[in-house]
């Protein structure tokens, strides 16, 4: 038996729940829509500040797509001559960085930051089959309204967006023109444009933004009076590009400087293939990836001057994060670092030298009169050594530039022999050196022993060791 006005009871509960419900969602869609106005106003005001670079021919890629998702955007995606850069506004406040993390008041949003680093990682590997080093991608977290702010977190940029033009051109010219319509169409397609049809509206591949219709964010015109501005922008401008390699390799070679090992690697190849290239982006990105530092060696004395100077170009902002060192020099550097003695046995070098020298024949293509001992010398230490080689076969095929007179394959492998003559008579000195260091440590550490006997013997107290073991004092 229902009493009466319950059924009526019951439906003015149900409603006033509805009631509940719709107003919470209008608070969430409230919330939301405040949030999208926020974005809105901040990526506009991003894209103004970004839109003087395409008078200088970059291409401003806005509101795209995340690539592998349907809800996901990236502000925007700047492709020019100073290479890619994938920008994404942030409207935080009370921005602190702390080692490797990152926080607006008390929230961490390392996450969000490490999700851009991830974004970077991912177009690199889908820019390998043209060739652009990993190198010339980059992810930028612009802060909205913020100026004079720069720090570096998860290999993320974070900058204030007043900067930003200034932070890209300041790479200069990188990529050539050629090669920025290469970048620009797999970036296209890497980063769709949103909405749902099917295929996308063709894009005009020309200097220009693509930037939102509304009246407030039209493309300025640069105002020649702000000096600052038209500074970096000159900056962007009259640079001539880097030689080509520095930004741009074979996507074979890309996909190796990426490439993870599970453990020691070696790349092999004649000359001129390309190992030194490789070695140096790998070092870079490396650098940049794990945010620690990279030791790079050569057994050329004088190549790490070089190469330092080439990272320079190469990568700007991992100078001082690579240090360039020849192996003999680290060597020595590191021996005297832990205080361990040593000497560089020159002399017996030589004499190791003198003995594989007398022994080769009068007949041998070395005792030609074109040659002298001391051409022969240098062959060994700066051809075949300096450059590493570990069999014949890759010194028959190396090329010898600047060593003044080619050499036939049986000159080569008479120098070969010579060479390899060399090294057992230095291995054999170096142990027979040894062999004198460790009799003569013997004999000290036994006078020794019995120098302390006998002093034991006269003060009549004191432990002593014998056999490694420490006896019993002894009294005379």
């Amino acid at each position: 038996m229902t009493m009466a006005g319950e059924s009526a009871g019951v439906e003015a509960h149900r409603q006033r729940s509805h009631a509940r419900e719709l107003r919470r969602q209008a608070e969430d869609a409230e919330q939301r829509a405040a949030r999208f106005e926020i974005a809105h106003r901040t990526e506009s005001e991003t894209a103004r500040i970004l839109a003087p670079l395409a008078g200088i021919g970059y291409h401003l890629l806005a509101d795209r797509r995340w690539p592998g998702s349907h809800t996901a955007q990236v502000d925007m995606v700047v492709v020019g001559r100073a290479g890619v850069f994938i920008v994404d506004t942030k409207a935080w406040r009370e921005v602190a960085v702390h080692g490797d993390r990152i926080t607006r008041g008390q929230e961490d949003v390392t996450d969000d930051i490490a999700r851009l680093a991830d974004l970077a990682y991912s177009t690199e590997a889908a820019l390998a089959d043209t060739g652009l080093a990993p190198g010339e991608v980059h992810a930028v977290a612009a802060l909205a309204g913020q100026k004079k702010m720069h720090a570096r977190v998860a290999s993320v940029d974070v900058i204030g967006a007043h900067d930003l033009v200034g932070h890209i051109t300041k790479r200069g010219a990188r990529l050539s023109a050629s090669r920025v319509d290469e970048v620009l169409a797999a970036m296209l397609h890497h980063f769709p444009v949103i909405g749902d049809q099917a295929t996308p509206p063709p894009q005009v591949v020309v200097p220009a933004p693509v930037l939102p219709r509304e009246p407030d964010v039209l493309v300025p015109t640069i105002d020649t009076s702000d000096e600052e501005l038209t500074d970096q922008l000159l900056d962007g401008v009259l640079e001539a590009p880097i030689e080509d390699w520095m930004a741009f390799l074979d996507p074979a070679q890309a996909k190796l400087v990426r490439r993870s090992f599970n453990g020691p690697a070696r790349i092999r190849g004649a000359a001129g293939t390309g190992k030194t290239v490789v070695g140096l982006h790998r070092a870079a990105y490396l650098a940049r990836a794990t945010g620690g530092r990279v030791l790079f060696t050569t057994y050329i004395s004088t190549l790490p001057k070089v190469l330092e100077s080439l990272l320079e170009r190469l990568a700007p902002d991992m100078v001082g994060r690579v240090d360039f060192m020849g192996v003999h020099a680290f060597a020595t550097r590191l021996l005297k670092e832990r205080g361990i003695a040593f000497r560089t046995p020159g002399r017996e070098a030589r004499l190791a030298f003198d003995d594989a020298w007398n022994a080769i024949r009068a007949s041998s293509p070395l005792r030609s009169s074109r040659f002298s001992r001391s051409y022969w010398e240098d062959e060994i230490s700066h051809v075949i050594k300096g450059r590493g080689l570990t069999r014949f076969d890759e010194y028959a095929d190396l090329a010898r530039v600047g060593r003044k007179h080619a050499l036939p394959l049986e000159t080569r492998q008479a120098v070969w022999d010579l060479y390899e003559a060399y090294a057992r008579a230095a291995r054999a000195t170096c142990a027979r050196l040894a062999g004198h260091r460790v009799a003569r440590s013997r004999r000290g550490a036994r006078g020794a022993a019995r120098a302390v006997r006998r002093g034991h013997r006269r003060r009549g107290t004191g432990p002593f060791l014998r056999d490694g073991r420490a006896g019993a004092p002894t009294r005379g």
